[in-house]
């Protein structure tokens, strides 16, 4: 049994600090719903790279995900900032795309 089965089954508990943010990137489309596996383990922000674009689902106190254009995690730092950069994926190097990246957020008050 994996460790996200025996979770959502209830035979072991989550862990006692979750993550502060989990990052996805869909390639596929699974047949299983991530965002319960990641609610039961108190992951309080999901960030989804998709073909769309990235997308940010934030944990409320209903243990629901909802969906949100800033981030918790990095305080500030709104899903449209980083579309941009998104957009460079294919034309430019990731290396180059990351120092632009860390260029831009050193700008950043």
């Amino acid at each position: 049994m994996s460790r996200s089965s025996a979770i959502r089954s209830g035979s072991i508990s989550a862990p006692i600090h979750p993550p502060d943010l989990a990052l996805e990137v869909d390639i596929t489309h699974s047949s299983f719903d991530r965002l319960a596996i990641y609610a039961a383990l108190g992951v309080p922000e999901i960030w989804r790279l998709e073909s769309q674009g990235v997308s940010c689902q934030l944990l409320g106190s209903d243990g629901r995900y909802s969906q949100s254009e800033q981030s918790r995690a990095f305080p500030g730092l709104r899903l449209a900032d980083l579309k941009p950069f998104l957009a460079l994926r294919g034309q430019r190097d990731e290396n180059a795309i990351l120092r632009e990246l860390r260029a831009w957020v050193r700008q950043q008050p």
